[in-house]
């Protein structure tokens, strides 16, 4: 766990964040019919590997916090604390693998994977996150099945857009899927926020969300409970303003 939590002198915090994402990424996998047995062929060689790998490298970009004390000494005060720029979001790429709920489907988003199987950026293919993460056997039999690994996510549409988020929690709306916020403009960037915010949920790891007034962060949260709320119509987001001065 020390090797692959990424952290220097990780707390014992980080490493419960890091050890539960990952304890859940791989207990949603061997749910999944991918990992039995009796149901997948010797074209599969190497797919447990390839998971373990990355959810390596996923559960390291969920666990390790932007936020890190410069000083041993004080207290917890926030002014103890600086923003890492190597951890900043903007400055990180942010490979996503689902299984979801239903058990036979994967969602990928943030990535493409080389035909070599290098592990690529989606937005500068020419940038490595990993070398050799997938054997290239895998990468055909994948293909075969119609696993999309060198997928343009920038060109999918916006209903394309919440269905994979719709996919990865476990919202079935069948071929009745609607836009949640017609008003809203849904980037590729926010979808994978959203998906970041909604799996630390469910690994109870904190969410902390920073940015200047008027960036997006309300409206943000808001798609994404109007987007839950769409199946079951209960109110799950109350706003409460907050003025100074």
């Amino acid at each position: 766990t020390l090797q692959h939590c990424g952290i220097d002198q990780p707390s014992w915090c980080e490493l419960r964040n890091f050890v539960n994402f990952l304890n859940n990424q791989l207990t949603d996998c061997d749910n999944t019919n991918f990992c039995k047995s009796g149901l997948m062929g010797e074209d599969w060689n190497g797919f447990k590997s390839f998971v373990v790998k990355f959810m390596l490298k996923m559960s390291k970009d969920f666990a390790t916090p932007c936020l890190r004390r410069y000083s041993g000494q004080g207290t917890h005060d926030i002014t103890n604390f600086q923003i890492l720029n190597e951890r900043r979001w903007e400055n990180n790429s942010h490979p996503y693998l689902f299984f979801n709920p239903d058990g036979h489907t994967m969602t990928f988003l943030g990535f493409q994977i080389s035909r070599s199987g290098h592990l690529l950026d989606s937005n500068n293919p020419s940038v490595i996150i990993r070398n050799n993460i997938m054997l290239p056997q895998l990468f055909n039999t994948l293909s075969v099945n119609r696993v999309k690994l060198q997928e343009n996510y920038n060109k999918l549409s916006k209903i394309e857009k919440v269905a994979k988020i719709a996919s990865v929690v476990g919202i079935d709306f069948g071929p009745n899927l609607t836009d949640p916020d017609p008003d809203y403009v849904l980037t590729l960037d926010n979808v994978i926020k959203i998906l970041a915010i909604l799996m630390r949920f469910r690994c109870n790891i904190p969410v902390v969300i920073m940015g200047e007034t008027g960036c997006g962060k309300t409206r943000l949260i808001q798609f994404m409970c109007s987007l839950q709320s769409l199946q079951t119509g209960a109110t799950n987001m109350l706003i409460l303003k907050v003025h100074g001065g």
